[in-house]
Formats: C-alpha cells, sequence, structure tokens
C-alpha cells in the first residue's frame, strides 16, 4: 500500500513568523492521526485535534508520491475559537473542515487535491501563515507563492449582520495601493461558520503578500519588521571589462539581488530579480546584516554603467553612482604620420595636413622645434607667423600608451602680405577727398569705403554738393569692396536715384561693368551702397557713378574722326591741322594738382550732294562741354550721335547727312574740375555754362565764341549743346530758351524717344543756347540735356544720342529748318466754261492717281500746288464733266 509520504510537524526551512510569535507551537494535546487508506474515496485524511479554548498554529508538510494526484506542499490553519458547524463540511483553500460535534474539541479532516476533481473545495495555495490581529484575519504569504484568482476561501468567522472587507496587496507593492477590495456582509445562516468573503475571478495568477479581512477601521497594517533597507550603493571599475559593487542591507534571511545596466534608470523589481536587460547579474543570500560586495565581468572598455540592488521581493530599489570601465590597453603608435603637407595659405597662416595612424588617439605638431597638442585630427592651421618666412613642420601620434615616433621634417614658407587697397584721387575729373574718404580693413578681400567728397566750402558759385562720384583704386586685384556714397553731401540730394542708377567700374573709360543692384539707406541724408559681382583685376580701377567721358579722350577721338572720313570731317577755320583751336589756361585745383592745358576741339562735317528738298544745307552747331565733373556723363550721348549720323544707314541719318554741315565743337569748357562738383575753374568762381551772352570771363569761353561766329559765320540753323542734367531721371530733356518751335521740337521727340519729354525753360539766361539764339538767328537752339539719375547704363546714354539725331531729321522733314518755294502746276481744258470742277489728277505715265480735288479755271486755265519733280507729266479728267472734258499738264517751276 503506497503512502503519500511523512507528517512533520512545523514550518518549511526558511519561513519567518507574524510579528507576535515567538513559538511555532503553543498548545498542547495535540493528537494527530494519519490514514493510510490510499483507495479511501476521500483520499488521504489527517486528524488534528487540538484544546478547544486555545489559539493554536498548525502546520504540516504533505509530500505526493502519487503521480496522478496534485501536491499539496504547504498548508497553515489557525483555530479561532471553537469553530462548530454541525457537522457541516466547509471549504478552506483546500482543506476540507468538519466540526466534530463535541464541546471541547474538534476534528479537522484534510483532503489532499485529486488532479481531476476537487473533493470539497477549489484548486489551489494559499499563504503558508495565517494569524490574527485584532478582530482582523490576516494572511501573511511568503515571496514567490501564487494565488489562483478563483473560487471562494473561507477565512472568518464571523458575526450576522456584520459587513466585513478585505484587502489585497500585492508583493511588490506592500505598502501601496491595493490590488483590489471587496466587502460582504453576514447573515444568520452563518453565524457559527468561516464566511467567505473575498471572492476571486480569472484564472491569472500573482503573489500574495499581504491579506487582511476585518471589519474596517481595525485592518492591521502590512506587518512590520519583514521589510529589508538597502542603502549605500557604490559602484567601481576595476579594469576594462570588470567593476565592483557594494550595498548595505539591514535584513538577513533572503537573498539580495544585484545587476549592472548603462543606464542610470532602475530596472523594475521583477527585471532586477530576474536579471532581465542587464549586463551582468547575481542573486546572492544575506547571511550578516551590513554592506554586502559585488564583482562584475564581462562589461565593455570606455563604458558608463550603474548597479541597481534589491533586496527580496519588498525592499526598497538602489542604484550606485555611475562609473566608467577603463580603456583597453594599447601600445604607443608605431608609426609615424605619412604625407605631412604644409601649405602657406596667408602672409602669417600655414595650413597642415597629414594621414591617420591606426591606434593614435591624437597628435603633436610641431613648428620650428615647438610641439603643440593638436587633439585627434588630421589637419591643423598654424597663424601668427611671419610674411616670406620659412617654417620647418613634423608631426607625431600618441595614445594612452605614450607617443609614437616623429614624421621626417617638411618645410614651408609664408606667403607675401597682401598689398592694402589704396584710394586714387590725383588724376583729371577725380572728385572725392583723399583726406576724408576712409578705408576699413584694406587688405581684406572686402575692404569697406567710405566716400566723401570734396569741401563743399571750395564748390563755387554754381552751388554745392557732387553730382557725379569719380575716384580709383589700386593694389584691388582680387578685391570686391563695399562702397558707400555720402547721399547727404549730393547736389540735389532729395532727387531719388531710380533702381537702375548703377554705379560701374572701368579701366579704360570704353568697357563699363555695373553693380547688381545698389541700396539707399537712410533717405536724403544717408548713404548709396553698392558692391560689384566680380573682384576687380589688376592694375587701377576707376569707380564712377555713370560713365564718364575723359578729357584725355577728346584728342584721339578729332584724330580718329579727321582720319577715318577724309573729305568729309575737316578742322574749321579757326583750328589747326588737328582741329585744336583754343587750349584751356594752366591752372591747379585746390589740392595743387594741375587741371588746365587743355585742348579743345573744332571740327566740321561737309557730306556734299544735295538736299532732299532742294534746299540749301542747313547748318547744326554741335558743342560739347567737357567738364571735368559733373557733366561727364553727355559725353557718351554727344560721341554717339556723331557716330550715328557719320555711320549709320538709318533714313533719318541718310537726311541729316544730306540736309545738315555740322560744326562740332568738343571739350571747350576742360577746366571744371573744381573739387569735382559740376564745372567750375579752379581759380575762377565762374560757371563756364552761364559765361556767353555777356562779355566772357573764361578764356576759353571768349576763344570759343569768336571760333564759332568765325566758322560759322555768325549764322546757324540749330544748336544742340549737351550737357548733363544731374538731378533727373528722364531721357528726354530739353533745357531750351523760350523760342516758337520749342514745342513742335519736343512733340516730334517724344515720338521718337517713346517717353514724355521735359523741358526746362528757367536759368537759361547766359548759356550758349541762349546767346545762339540771340546772336547767329538760330531756329532752334537748346541744350541737349543727359539725365543723372536714371538708367545709367552706356548702352542707354548711347541711346539717348541716337534719338537726338532722329529727332533732328524729324523737326527737318517737318519744315522747321527750310520750307522749299511752292510748285504750281499749269492746268488746261477746253471746251468748258469758266468755273470751280472736281479734277482728279493722275500721273501720265502710269494712270496712278495722284489726287482728286476742286480746281477754278479762268480762261481754260489753273494753276495747282503740287509736291512733284519737274518735268513729271499730268494727266487727268473732270469728273462728271458735261462734255467729257480731260484735264492735261506738264509740271513747271512756274
Amino acid at each position: 500500500m503506497a503512502k503519500y509520504g511523512d507528517i512533520v510537524l512545523g514550518l518549511p526551512v526558511g519561513a519567518g513568523l507574524p510579528p507576535g510569535f515567538t513559538s511555532r507551537f503553543t498548545t498542547s494535546g495535540v493528537t494527530i492521526g494519519v490514514t493510510d487508506d490510499v483507495d479511501s474515496p476521500s483520499g488521504k485524511a489527517i486528524n488534528i485535534r487540538g484544546a478547544s479554548t486555545a489559539r493554536t498554529f498548525f502546520s504540516y508538510n504533505a509530500i505526493n508520491a502519487d503521480p496522478d494526484r496534485a501536491t499539496v506542499t504547504q498548508i497553515s490553519l489557525i483555530r479561532i475559537n471553537n469553530p462548530h458547524d454541525g457537522g457541516a463540511a466547509t471549504t478552506f483553500g483546500g482543506l476540507a473542515s468538519r466540526g466534530s460535534g463535541s464541546a471541547g474539541s474538534e476534528t479537522v479532516n484534510v483532503s489532499a487535491f485529486n488532479r481531476g476533481s476537487n473533493i470539497t473545495g477549489e484548486r489551489g495555495r494559499i499563504s503558508k501563515i495565517k494569524y490574527t490581529a485584532g478582530s482582523a484575519t490576516v494572511l501573511y504569504a511568503s515571496p514567490g507563492e501564487a494565488w489562483v484568482q478563483n473560487g471562494i476561501y473561507w477565512l472568518k468567522q464571523v458575526t450576522s449582520g456584520t459587513t466585513y472587507t478585505s484587502t489585497l496587496y500585492a508583493a511588490n507593492d506592500l505598502n501601496g495601493t491595493p490590488l483590489t477590495s471587496g466587502t460582504e456582509t453576514a447573515n444568520a445562516s452563518n453565524a457559527n461558520n468561516w464566511i467567505g468573503i473575498f471572492k476571486f475571478s480569472g484564472e491569472a495568477d500573482f503573489d500574495v503578500l499581504f491579506y487582511a479581512i476585518g471589519t474596517g477601521a481595525d485592518l492591521p497594517d502590512p506587518p512590520g519588521g519583514v521589510t529589508p533597507t538597502l542603502s549605500a550603493a557604490t559602484g567601481t571599475e576595476t579594469s576594462d571589462t570588470t567593476a565592483d559593487g557594494s550595498v548595505t542591507t539591514d535584513t538577513t534571511g533572503t537573498s539580495i539581488s544585484a545587476v549592472v545596466t548603462a543606464s542610470a534608470t532602475p530596472p523594475s523589481r521583477a527585471d532586477i530579480i530576474a536579471g532581465t536587460g542587464a549586463v551582468y547579474a547575481v542573486t546572492p543570500a544575506v547571511t550578516v546584516i551590513g554592506a554586502q560586495s559585488f564583482s562584475a565581468t564581462g562589461l565593455t572598455a570606455e563604458t558608463t554603467y550603474y548597479w541597481h540592488f534589491v533586496q527580496g521581493e519588498n525592499s526598497n530599489i538602489i542604484t550606485s553612482n555611475a562609473f566608467t570601465t577603463e580603456a583597453v590597453p594599447v601600445s604607443p603608435p608605431a608609426t609615424a604620420p605619412a604625407n605631412l603637407t604644409p601649405i602657406a595659405i596667408s602672409d602669417t597662416e600655414i595650413t597642415s595636413t597629414w594621414e591617420s595612424v591606426a591606434g593614435a588617439t591624437g597628435y603633436d605638431l610641431e613648428v620650428d622645434s615647438v610641439a603643440t597638442d593638436v587633439g585627434n585630427v588630421l589637419t591643423a592651421d598654424t597663424a601668427g607667423l611671419t610674411e616670406l618666412t620659412g617654417y620647418d613642420f613634423r608631426v607625431r601620434a600618441y595614445n594612452a600608451a605614450g607617443d609614437g615616433p616623429w614624421s621626417a621634417v617638411v618645410s614651408e614658407t609664408t606667403d607675401a602680405a597682401p598689398a592694402e587697397i589704396v584710394l586714387v584721387t590725383d588724376f583729371d575729373s577725380g572728385n572725392v577727398s583723399q583726406t576724408l574718404t576712409t578705408i576699413t580693413n584694406p587688405a581684406s578681400a572686402e575692404p569697406i569705403i567710405n566716400v566723401l567728397s570734396r569741401p563743399a566750402a571750395i564748390t563755387g558759385t554754381n552751388g554745392s554738393g557732387w553730382t557725379i562720384t569719380h575716384f580709383a583704386v589700386e593694389n584691388a586685384e582680387g578685391v570686391r569692396p563695399v562702397i558707400s556714397l555720402d547721399r547727404d553731401d549730393m547736389a540735389f540730394k532729395f532727387d531719388t536715384p531710380l533702381s537702375t542708377y548703377l554705379p560701374s567700374w572701368t579701366q579704360d573709360f570704353i568697357n563699363y561693368t555695373q553693380a547688381p543692384s545698389r541700396s539707399l539707406i537712410g533717405g536724403a541724408t544717408g548713404t548709396i551702397e553698392f558692391q560689384f559681382t566680380d573682384p576687380f583685376p589688376a592694375g587701377r580701377v576707376y569707380i564712377v557713378t555713370n560713365p564718364l567721358g575723359q578729357q584725355a579722350a577728346a584728342a584721339p577721338y578729332a584724330a580718329s574722326l579727321l582720319a577715318d572720313y577724309p573729305g568729309i570731317v575737316s578742322p574749321t577755320g579757326s583750328a589747326d591741322s588737328g582741329g585744336v583751336y583754343f587750349t584751356s589756361p594752366a591752372e591747379v585745383d585746390e589740392n595743387g594738382r594741375q587741371c588746365g592745358g587743355h585742348d579743345m576741339f573744332a571740327l566740321k562735317f561737309e557730306f556734299g550732294g544735295s538736299t532732299t528738298d532742294g534746299g540749301p544745307k542747313r547748318k547744326a552747331l554741335i558743342t560739347y562741354g567737357q567738364h571735368a565733373m559733373g557733366e561727364a556723363q553727355a559725353w557718351w550721348a554727344f560721341k554717339s550721335f556723331v557716330d550715328y549720323i557719320l555711320d549709320s544707314t538709318d533714313a533719318e541719318a541718310v537726311r541729316d547727312r544730306a540736309n545738315f554741315d555740322y560744326y562740332v565743337y568738343f571739350n571747350i569748357s576742360p577746366n571744371g574740375i573744381f573739387s569735382g562738383h559740376r564745372r567750375h575753374n579752379p581759380s575762377r568762381s565762374t560757371d563756364p555754362n552761364r559765361d556767353w551772352v555777356t562779355t566772357p570771363v573764361l578764356a576759353e569761353i571768349a576763344a570759343t565764341k569768336n571760333a564759332i561766329v568765325a566758322d560759322t559765320a555768325g549764322a546757324v540753323d540749330v544748336v544742340f549743346d549737351w550737357h548733363g542734367a544731374s538731378s533727373r531721371s528722364d531721357n528726354f530733356l530739353v533745357y531750351a530758351p523760350i523760342q516758337a518751335n520749342t514745342a513742335r521740337f519736343i512733340e516730334l521727340g517724344e515720338i521718337v524717344f517713346g517717353s514724355t519729354g521735359i523741358y526746362d525753360e528757367s536759368d537759361q539766361d547766359g548759356t550758349l543756347a541762349k546767346w545762339a539764339l540771340i546772336n547767329l538767328g538760330a531756329t532752334f537752339t537748346t541744350a541737349a540735356e543727359t539725365h543723372g539719375r536714371g538708367d545709367t547704363s552706356l548702352s542707354n546714354y548711347q541711346n539717348i544720342g541716337v534719338n537726338w539725331a532722329k529727332t533732328l531729321a524729324a523737326a527737318d522733314a517737318d519744315g522747321m529748318f527750310y520750307t522749299p518755294p511752292a510748285t504750281f502746276l499749269p492746268l488746261n481744258i477746253s471746251g468748258l466754261p469758266d468755273g470751280t470742277y472736281t479734277v482728279n489728277l493722275c500721273l501720265a505715265s502710269t494712270g496712278e492717281q495722284i489726287v482728286q480735288d476742286d480746281i477754278a479755271f479762268v480762261d481754260g486755265q489753273a494753276q495747282y500746288e503740287v509736291d512733284l519733280a519737274l518735268g513729271t507729266a499730268i494727266a487727268g479728267y473732270i469728273v462728271d464733266p458735261p462734255n467729257g472734258a480731260v484735264i492735261y499738264g506738264v509740271l513747271t517751276n512756274a
């Protein structure tokens, strides 16, 4: 007959007692009976009897050797008073209990669970210790034991009508929020019985640490004295793969779980106990109170870690300080860096590069025997050097184990110091102040040039303020300066330049490069700022607000006209063979610079042939005063006007050549460099543009008037005097004295220019145009102005010159300068009485109708004005003639 096993009184090894229990057994008279009838329908039976009034603690271990039956490993029972139930069986966690019915004792029958069926209760386990505390019953579970969430557990003898509360705590949150709670009110039929207070549902297991049942207020707190406290956690690296840890505990009898992770955030209690996610884990038993030591292995070099500790199921979780494992032991670099290459990048700096070395954590760069740790890089700059000086370089690698060998020495020489950009104003028509203009960072790639004009106190009688800026720089190759012009010192500063007002730079005054844009900063009293797209080339670079003519260009231009157009272009009678009629007086400006002694030119253009209208050749007086500054943009319009008339095949140019002889005077007031403000002479405050009508003060004006009168015999038909209107932005500007033909000329010019003409008749006294109107009998005379604030592209100024030549042709075709005499066609009719008849006139050769008009006949004849070549045969007929009369005639100049 098989036996289930031995019965042992007592608790399992390692189990602790609840608070207040000093002995496992507190009563006598215990009778334990063991029935070995394994075939009994009720299975294994254990009879336990105790004294009727004592609170007795009983325990046993049952070892089940039958593989077909479940094993009950730990069952504990506490008797409270005399739970007599009159023989009714109740269920208590798999325990069957029955009252014997006798007054002084009880019989408890304990049956093992059958695997397939429960005899009297639900399958499962309960805590191994139960005890009473006041009026409550408490279950105290050891770590790791599961409570099956199913069934009804009868835990307490209750009082009828009393409501009881049950509270359940999880093992990992003993002092936290209960997992669940429930209440149930006992009824009269259960007055002497154990009643099931707490009911579970579901099948999942969870660890139970504390379970209490009572009437509410008397529910005890979780038993104290069973929660270990951990403190003083430390961690220390001991090598590249090992580290020590330490923690202090106040409790023995359980185990401390210790893990190492790379995170300062501790894992959960369950993960620490299980070692989940840890790089090292260990769970030794605690045998003494105090510091506990640990040693971790298998760590990664140069990595920061933390120890995390927990004791049993209910201690605090504590984390150590951070510690970093040591680096893997290395040897010094075995080789020197290869391909050390120092390269001079300026006059004070050399950049060195080299190749990496295996195992290196940094490099030392030595320059002329002075070594510098440059870190773990493969390039380094050495600054603060001297220009055009050679330096010796070598480099070596290092790591924690030491230094590697030096490379071979490589030498490099610094560049020459860059030349600083230099301001130049000492040239003909330079007009900014050498002393007031400043250059910031002159050796940089983008120096800042703050331009100030020459002082306004020396600007003369024609007002102050610059109209056109002109200066130069040298040593500027590869430089893109930022240029700022002082607008507050600009003439007519309240006339805002258009967006197409873009300064230029040039080296030959033929090819101009404009800035892409300019900014107006601070309004009329601020600045005009601009920068060119590309760096400047080598050599002197001239910066101008407008494309400018140069006095130096006058002589070559005169020579080219004389050479390229023989038989057409010749010196006037007042000029020498080179076209020079006068040389301006030698003078100096306020800075003592030479600004006089310039040749002044007079040329005559004669194209020969007949005019287009049979009339005489007309005389056109064309003048240009190459004022050194202020109006020099007019050079390009003047030159374009002349070149168009000489070369163009346009119908307008053909008419201009056929009908006009031109008297061309240029560079007629060349001494206008005075401070760069417009056109004044340096030693005389006389405006050359207002020195014409009365006896001239300036010798160059007197000489020009005499030459014009002598060359033209004192008579011309039209005058264009080229100037620059610095305050205007319009393309068609007519500054003319009051005269009959001005309005018609502007009307014709607006058609040519495609824009509105601007007429200014004010302040014309003393001008060349006024003098020519009075003294030369000109039909129309005007200053041909070119703007200073509009589209400053060279092509725009050239188009202005072309359009003035076309307007001249339009005015000539309109009869402004010559009206031919009337030409009459003699007509004859016969067979009709005198009277007015409607006549169709046709060319006799082709029958092409010329005109239909009402013509009066007297004595059979009439004179009719037509515009036809002489000798043209005409035929015609009277419209609806009474007798079919015909008209005939030959055009004559009668």
